[in-house]
């Protein structure tokens, strides 16, 4: 009789937990750096939006691995698994020297800066892929 209580209120308090992280997640806000804010020693790891030109696109086994600059500096950024479309947009975006704005997560790879892209938005109006 003990146990199935306790059971419910464990499979209870999981969902509620669960359902509380996801609702974090998705109200959760990025805040806007630059590309010198990411190399300076005030930086620190998390989820930024960052706006640049995109420099050097190549992918490799079906990752995409990119330097975002801005006037002043560059950064490496990686996104994993990206779509033809993607590619394709991103292409574009760099021969046309078109400013994107990358929500991704600020990392140090082996000491060195690094983003990690989870979204590309190509203009002002919210075009995203």
């Amino acid at each position: 009789m003990f146990e199935k209580k306790l059971f419910k209120i464990l499979i209870f308090t999981s969902a509620f937990a669960l359902l509380g992280i996801l609702t974090i997640m998705y109200f959760f806000e990025a805040s806007l750096v630059s590309i010198s804010f990411l190399l300076s020693e005030d930086a620190k790891v998390g989820v930024y939006l960052v706006s640049g030109n995109l420099k050097n696109i190549e992918i490799k086994s079906n990752v995409l691995f990119f330097e975002l600059c801005d006037s002043y500096d560059c950064i490496s950024g990686v996104y994993f698994n990206p779509t033809n479309k993607t590619a394709e947009r991103l292409e574009y975006a760099r021969e046309a020297n078109q400013e994107i704005t990358i929500k991704s997560r600020f990392e140090y790879y082996y000491g060195s800066p690094e983003i990690i892209a989870y979204k590309f938005y190509f203009d002002k109006c919210g075009g995203y892929s």
